[in-house]
Order: C-alpha cells, then sequence, then structure tokens
C-alpha cells in the first residue's frame, strides 16, 4: 500500500450537479481609489432587511448600513477590477489538463491548468528563483515551475496530492521498458481469481462503503495485493498505485458532483434516485490508464534531455504550520488557488482516494478541522493559532494579524448581518455564520505569511471566488485584497473571467440570479 502523511482545496456549484471550478485575478493599492460601483445588485436583498440602528465596529448596524459599505468597497476597487478576455474556464479550472501529458493521470477537478500558470509566470517575468503554492493540491504549480526552470515549494493537507506529486516524480525516472513490462504484466492478471491479502485489501473509511459493484472490491484488492507484494522498486510501485488510485471514481457508484459525492442508486447509498452514465469495468479502466501513463512516460523520456529542471518541494501538513518553516523575503512568486468560501468538504468528495491511501475515520476528521475553514463542519482555529505562533515565538506576529483583521469595518458588517440571519433562523445552516468568520480570520494568517516570505518586488496570484449566501453577495475579491494591504502588499489587479459563477438552485428560486465575480488578484509587494 502507498505510504502517505495528510492535505487541502476549492469550488462551487453552478447547478444541481455541475461544478464551476473557475477562477480570476487581482488589484492596486485600493484605499486611495474612489469609482462607482457596477455591482450594485450585491446590495440589494440586503437593504429589504430591518435591524435596529447603531453605529460602530463592534456594535449592531442595519442591513443599510452593510450595503452601504458593500457599495463604498466596490467603488474604491472599480479601477482595478477588469474583465480578462482571455481567462476561460478550461484554463481556469482542470479541464485543460484533460489532454496535458502527467497531469491527465489524476482527475483533480479542483485544480487549475498548467497553462494558467505558464501564463502568470510569463506575467510576472520571472526567470529564476522559487515559486510557493500553500494550497498545492496535486502540485500543478510546482510541476508547471519546475519545467520553466524555477524551484517550487508547495504545501498540502490531503495525502491524495504529495502522493501524485511523487508517483508523477517517481514516473520521470523511471525507464518505459520497465513500466511496459510491468503494464504487460497487469493485463494479463485474471483479478477475479488474483490472490488478495488482509495486509493489503482496500479499509473503506465510513463515508465510502459499499462504493463498488459486486466483485470491484475484490479486483481492486487483488491489484492492490499484486503491486504491494510482487513490485520491488518503490518507484514503479508508486506509479502502478497512481494507476489504481486514478480509476476508482470509474469503477464505482460515485461520482464527484459539485461539492458533494453523488451516488448511483443501486449502491443503497442514494438520497435520490440516479444513475451513473457508465461504470467501467476495472479491466478496462486499468488498460486504459496505463496506456495513457505508457505514452507520456516514453514521451518524456524523449524529450529529457533537451529541459533544464527547477527542485520541487512538496510538504505535507497544514498549511498554517508550514510556513513557520520558510523564511521571510526567500519566495520570488506565488501562485495558488485556496479552498473557497463554498461549504465544499474536500474529505467528502476524496473518501475513496483517501481511503486507498490508509486514511481511517479518525484520521479524515482530523483532515476536515485542519482544512482552512471552507465548510460548515470546521470549528473555530483562533486558539490554535494562538497556541501555534505561541509555540514558534512569534506571538507578536499573531496579534498584528488578529488587529487588521478585527479592524476591518466591511468584515465586522458581514459577520453582524450573518449573526442575525442565524438568530432569526433565516439561513438554510446556522452554521454558515461561523463558516464566514472562520474564514476571513484564518486567511488573514495566510496572507500576511505569503507577504512575510514573498521578497520584495516578487508577485501573488491568488484565484479565487465571490460567493453568495442568503442572498447576499460576499466581496472575497476586495475583503482579502483590504487585508493584503494591511499586510504590506499592493493590489495590482483583479481580473475576472468574461462570464461569472451562477448560483444554487436553491438561492436563486428564493432571490433570484446574480452573477459572481471568478477572479485572479494579482498582489506585489514593494
Amino acid at each position: 500500500m502507498p505510504s502517505v502523511g495528510y492535505f487541502k482545496h476549492r469550488d462551487g456549484i453552478k447547478s444541481w450537479c455541475r461544478r464551476d471550478t473557475s477562477r480570476a485575478a487581482a488589484a492596486s493599492n485600493p484605499r486611495d481609489a474612489s469609482f462607482p460601483s457596477r455591482d450594485r445588485d450585491i446590495a440589494t436583498s440586503v437593504e429589504s432587511m430591518a435591524a435596529p440602528k447603531t453605529s460602530g465596529h463592534d456594535a449592531p448596524d442595519t442591513p443599510g448600513d452593510l450595503a452601504a459599505l458593500l457599495e463604498r468597497a466596490e467603488r474604491r476597487y472599480r479601477p482595478l477590477i477588469h474583465v480578462d478576455q482571455a481567462l476561460k474556464r478550461q484554463v481556469v479550472s482542470y479541464q485543460a489538463n484533460k489532454d496535458a501529458p502527467f497531469y491527465r493521470w489524476f482527475r483533480y477537478q479542483e485544480g487549475f491548468s498548467t497553462q494558467l500558470v505558464d501564463r502568470l509566470i510569463d506575467a510576472s517575468g520571472i526567470k529564476s528563483g522559487t515559486v510557493l503554492d500553500p494550497f498545492a493540491g496535486i502540485a500543478t504549480s510546482l510541476f508547471s515551475a519546475r519545467e520553466r526552470g524555477l524551484d517550487a515549494i508547495g504545501f498540502e493537507l490531503l495525502p491524495v496530492g504529495p502522493f501524485v506529486a511523487r508517483a508523477r516524480l517517481a514516473a520521470e525516472q523511471l525507464d518505459p521498458a520497465i513500466f511496459d513490462d510491468a503494464a504487460r504484466d497487469m493485463k494479463a492478471i485474471d483479478f477475479e481469481t488474483a490472490p488478495t491479502g488482509a495486509d493489503t485489501a482496500f479499509k473503506h473509511v465510513h463515508i465510502s462503503e459499499m462504493a463498488f459493484p459486486p466483485g470491484v472490491e475484490r479486483k481492486v484488492n487483488a491489484f492492490r495485493h499484486h503491486v504491494d507484494t510482487t513490485i520491488v522498486d518503490q518507484k514503479l510501485r508508486d506509479v502502478l498505485h497512481l494507476a489504481g488510485l486514478a480509476i476508482l471514481e470509474r469503477v464505482s457508484y460515485t461520482e464527484k458532483c459539485g461539492q458533494f459525492l453523488r451516488w448511483d442508486t443501486r449502491s443503497g447509498k442514494a438520497r435520490v434516485t440516479y444513475a451513473k452514465t457508465r461504470i467501467v469495468p476495472f479491466e478496462d479502466a486499468l488498460n486504459a490508464q496505463l496506456d495513457v501513463m505508457s505514452a507520456d512516460i516514453h514521451g518524456f523520456q524523449a524529450r529529457a534531455d533537451t529541459r533544464v529542471r527547477g527542485s520541487m518541494d512538496m510538504r505535507q501538513g497544514t498549511t498554517f504550520e508550514l510556513f513557520g518553516a520558510v523564511p521571510a523575503g526567500s519566495i520570488d512568486m506565488v501562485v495558488s488557488s485556496p479552498p473557497y468560501l463554498n461549504r465544499y468538504d474536500y474529505t467528502r468528495v476524496y473518501p475513496l482516494e483517501l481511503a486507498y491511501l490508509g486514511i481511517d475515520d479518525a484520521g479524515l476528521k482530523k483532515m476536515r478541522q485542519a482544512l482552512l475553514s471552507c465548510t460548515v463542519e470546521n470549528r473555530e482555529k483562533s486558539s490554535y493559532l494562538e497556541a501555534l505562533y505561541t509555540s514558534q515565538g512569534r506571538i507578536p506576529f499573531f496579534s498584528e494579524v488578529k488587529a487588521a483583521h478585527d479592524k476591518n469595518e466591511l468584515i465586522g458588517a458581514i459577520h453582524r448581518h450573518f449573526e442575525r440571519l442565524k438568530e432569526g433562523s433565516a439561513l438554510n445552516n446556522p452554521n454558515v455564520f461561523r463558516l464566514i468568520k472562520n474564514y476571513f480570520f484564518e486567511h488573514a494568517f495566510v496572507i500576511f505569511e505569503m507577504a512575510r516570505v514573498l521578497k520584495g518586488g516578487g508577485t501573488i496570484y491568488y484565484i479565487n471566488d465571490n460567493v453568495r449566501f442568503a442572498g447576499i453577495v460576499i466581496p472575497v475579491d476586495i475583503i482579502l485584497s483590504d487585508i493584503a494591504h494591511e499586510a504590506g502588499l499592493e493590489t495590482k489587479a483583479i481580473s475576472t473571467l468574461p462570464v461569472g459563477k451562477g448560483n444554487s438552485s436553491q438561492q436563486m428560486g428564493t432571490f433570484g440570479k446574480t452573477e459572481v465575480r471568478k477572479c485572479i488578484y494579482e498582489w506585489r509587494k514593494p
């Protein structure tokens, strides 16, 4: 079985089953800007709600006050927000990677494309140095930077990304003939009768139980047993396990669908009637995956001597803890897409893959709480962060970040508004209030840490979406850019996709449809 440690990441749903994976871009010092608002509709549903009139950052305010704050924020940033016609959904999502060698090996729907990273590297003008991705996913930023001769560092909490990255690096060092021999042996195995073993068997987490059609789990176990008991070379073993990991969804009753895992009715776990378009036979899926991997390994070896590649360091663990080991002023560029503020729970979308890598229910729950808050199940991390920075001897840094967050007027108004909605039972989940509160508090630490490790003149490209809860559009791009300003960064631009993100069917039914910006923020350190 592949060895692992811990992961992360992102997006929203445009309709009941179609996930919106795009993102877009960045801004310059907004605090001196003044301009008319384009997005007046973000305030419409706020103004219709009543509350007692008060003033002050810590006191309750009216929905009208929030509407005014939102509109003023939009005016301040209007000169920096522009539509980039070249930003297509395929590029700002995983879609453009579907045919890219190596990147196509594992479908990571929360990621972005290597084409986007190439474009951002070109825009930054960086020719040498180190690129950081603190939410690295399956290391698209890292591999893309490495291909350009840049060194790359990535952080990832869930073990899926680090394992995919490790296996891909191993594949680059494999003799294609050795891989082909192993693949040929695999294709000759009768997995219905091949040996299995208790030590190598697929051990489910609760969420993944009943995921496989009759007979398929036995074949998965026979595959795992063969790899672990007959393949001596660790690099080859990792690459073959990646093949097994990559086909789990295709051979199962499950389908990744927006913010959740959708179940075929035949599984016995489906809450609604649903028939998956196709459940691929195990042998067909495995053989096709091995063929794709073989083609890419051969192609890599054919051109390997023409490439000068940088170093790559994929670190597994929580972003909050891993930042402490990065020296100040050591990073030339950051390219990243954090978890979005959209209730997306990666541990519930990737349970099959996590179980394949040996994560049990206790480990899964621990990871869920270690994520940058992006789901209603996340508990607050204030005490954890204070203890972390105390242990690092950096309590003044903690206090500085907390003060920058606490004084943000718009964050305070949004907190109070959603607290009122929670108290009035107006939220479809009362923990949405906690999610919003946690998201910006924790993000303040991520942004201040990025600013700390970035060199002067360095650039951060941050890919994220705005969101809508209870009819209110929350301008995540503006709020995070305000925090970036407090951290000493300048917002040079916020580039948006020509077409934004839609809303859930529930929200559209209650509040109507409002397009939400999908953005790439560009922050520069003077």
